[in-house]
């Protein structure tokens, strides 16, 4: 049985429920409850060589009955020596040193500092900087973080960070200069040069690189002679060259390295995931002799380290890793197998039509999904569209890993599709049937969306006024309110109800508020007959009709009614969405909800024939705008009649939406009212 509750471990999403994996063969994982999954993904783009290959485990198991750990500043091991030589064998010998890490994060910023030190032991202290590009991921960490060019990650610690993106990326599907491969003389690569010469070069240690951009880019791949263009600008303005292979190295794009795609080499390289394909942690910074020569005639120290590092565990793991690649020739059938793959994903990009680009190399390919594929134009953010896909296939048995995209980076979805070299043709079938059922019905789900929308706006630009409400308010009706709270929500609405004769109405709302302002003077009136709410406020007439038995009151905790408004809007069982009033809340069972780790019993799911809502400001498809920070109940309120009808402000154009504010979806809306606000002589009076 699935225990839902907190746990004590840490998880992306801390109230999320994740399945349990069981084990792993070959290309499928198999959770507790014997579900299986086909790992399109090799998880985080790294089981490379797929699950549960005994002659890795039997290596691992060799080396733990030997000796598992040594410190590096005390003992060398021969695995972690094996190792160190059998990388710069795969490079040609063009890198001869290697530093062991835990994690591509380390390793990325171990490159960093080793760029720097090599210039400090040139004596070039003042070669501190080190340039990269905007839509790129290098690890999390601060200084790692301050290389990449992932706005999301990067948001929170803004702050702390030094500002290292500079550059553009090589992105021929969206070029940000609008110009065409090969017309285009290779424009963002030149702006390399522009940077350097802005920044000054004597500041700059180093421009760091992913040949191939993953979780930033969805496998953005760069043209013919760019990267022999920016080797070009390094050396001529006396600039390390650090490649980014954590993803895309030890053959996944169909070469040991990819950089081997393009006639230039780096300085530094970084290893990480496929390395170990997941079966121990481990990670490396490969430098060249002239890196590391300066340091060899000076201090003769890397001022950097990890307790883990080098140990002879995790290196003999990796060195099995890479006799299984050798010993079944699997990096000669990338290609072979990505080519495959990547017909099969044209094939499906006609079927539906959000998918805007598929690029990639070897079995390392994304998927870049838009609105409109003449326009390119990339989903809101509010559709929240890759965890939906991610979600869905995982759903149906599919791993898929996540990624950004679209014009800057931000608002735009993308999928990474990279299985484990071992999977064959009829597992990539398998593969491309279980996405295109995602795709399917995740296409049929917002075409459904869009057309509601459409009939939105269609009703929005007519807008409905607020005496035209009252042919929706009928006696004995249940109406429920948002907005306001004890003021009233929807004031001019609530004026029309006021003029009105209705009666017998039953009213949903936080609490009654005062007796004479808003929903309180509706209870006054006695023109409802039960009233469901967390508290009546400073109404004591309320609480005497209550008494007095002409007033049916429903008492709930604000919690529970809330969550009663949510399980009317989507059903008992969904996964509901996150609009500000705590964290994600997940239905389950029955009748319990979890919210925020406490368990809420839901007595009876609250539904209304209408529901009024009040935001100050909508946009132009009408959807509800609010501030984050009002953790408001009105998308709720929305979801949960069967008629909404939204009193608005203001009506915000498209491009001008701030950027703090939660936006409710339009689909919820039926009718929009344009007021002039709060009536505040009424509302005191």
């Amino acid at each position: 049985m699935n225990d839902k509750s907190l746990s004590n471990l840490i998880k992306p999403l801390l109230n999320a429920w994740y399945p349990t994996i069981s084990h792993g063969t070959g290309v499928y994982l198999y959770d507790v409850e014997g579900k299986k999954y086909l790992d399109g993904s090799s998880g985080a783009v790294t089981a490379n060589v797929g699950h549960g290959v005994r002659e890795i485990i039997d290596k691992m198991n060799d080396q733990a009955k030997k000796v598992a750990f040594v410190y590096r500043s005390q003992f060398t091991s021969e695995p972690a020596e094996s190792l160190a030589a059998r990388l710069c064998e795969l490079s040609n010998h063009h890198f001869q040193f290697v530093f062991f890490v835990n994690s591509g994060t380390e390793a990325t910023e171990t490159a960093m500092k080793m760029a720097i030190q090599h210039w400090q032991e040139k004596g070039k202290p003042q070669k501190i900087k080190v340039l990269s590009r905007w839509m790129s991921y290098h690890g999390i960490t601060i200084g790692a973080l301050s290389m990449s060019g992932h706005a999301g990650r990067r948001k929170r610690f803004v702050p702390l960070l030094e500002e290292y993106p500079s550059v553009s990326p090589p992105y021929c599907y969206r070029c940000p200069f609008e110009k065409t491969y090969p017309s285009c003389d290779l424009a963002c690569a030149n702006e390399l040069e522009r940077v350097i010469k802005r920044t000054g070069s004597e500041q700059i240690a180093a421009f760091i690189t992913e040949p191939i951009i993953g979780a930033a880019g969805a496998a953005i791949t760069p043209p013919d002679g760019y990267y022999e263009r920016i080797r070009e600008i390094c050396d001529k303005y006396d600039v390390l060259w650090i490649v980014d292979e954590v993803m895309t190295g030890m053959g996944r794009t169909g070469k040991v390295f990819a950089y081997e795609h393009w006639k230039a080499k780096p300085d530094l390289l970084t290893l990480g995931k496929g390395l170990s394909a997941g079966y121990t942690p481990i990670a490396a910074t490969v430098a060249t002799k002239s890196v590391l020569a300066p340091v060899l005639n000076g201090s003769n120290l890397i001022m950097s380290g990890h307790t883990l590092s080098a140990n002879p565990l995790s290196s003999a793991v990796a060195l099995a890793v890479l006799d299984y690649i050798q010993n079944h020739s699997l990096i000669e059938a990338v290609e072979s197998k990505g080519a495959y793959l990547y017909a099969k994903l044209k094939s499906l990009q006609q079927q539906v039509n959000i998918i805007g680009d598929i690029r990639g190399k070897g079995l390392l390919l994304g998927l870049e999904l838009v609105q409109n594929l003449n326009s390119k134009a990339s989903f809101p953010s509010s559709f929240e569209l890759t965890s939906r896909v991610i979600q869905k296939a995982q759903d149906k048995g599919l791993l898929l890993y996540p990624s950004q995209a679209g014009e800057d980076g931000v608002e735009g979805d993308g999928i990474i599709i990279s299985p484990p070299y071992t999977i064959t043709s009829h597992e990539i079938d398998e593969l491309v049937g279980l996405l295109t059922v995602t795709m399917v019905e995740i296409e049929k789900e917002l075409g459904e969306r869009k057309r509601k929308m459409n009939n939105l706006q269609n009703r929005f630009h007519k807008m409905i006024k607020s005496t035209d409400v009252m042919s929706y308010v009928q006696n004995d009706m249940t109406i429920m309110f948002g907005g306001f709270g004890g003021v009233g929500t929807a004031p001019t609405v609530i004026e029309e109800i006021l003029k009105s004769d209705v009666n017998g109405l039953t009213l949903i709302c936080n609490d009654a508020g005062f007796p004479t302002i808003g929903v309180g003077k509706l209870v006054c009136e006695q023109r409802i007959k039960k009233l469901i709410a967390s508290h009546i406020g400073s109404n004591p007439v309320a609480g005497k009709q209550m008494n007095d038995g002409i007033l049916e009151v429903e008492f709930s905790p604000q919690g529970t009614l809330v969550e009663r408004i949510r399980a009317a809007g989507v059903g008992i069982g969904g996964v509901l969405i996150d609009v500000g009033i705590e964290t994600d809340v997940i239905c389950v069972g029955k009748q319990m909800i979890t919210l925020s780790g406490k368990t809420f019993l839901v007595e009876t799911p609250l539904e209304a024939d209408v529901s009024i809502v009040y935001a100050k400001k909508a946009d132009e498809f009408g959807n509800l705008l609010y501030d984050k920070s009002a953790r408001n109940t009105n998308p709720l309120v929305a979801m949960a009649g069967k008629v909404t009808i939204a009193e608005v402000e203001e009506i915000v154009p498209l491009g001008e939406l701030n950027p703090d504010s939660i936006m409710t979806p339009g689909v919820f809306v039926n009718y929009i009212v344009q007021s002039k606000g709060v009536n505040w002589k009424w509302v005191w009076e």
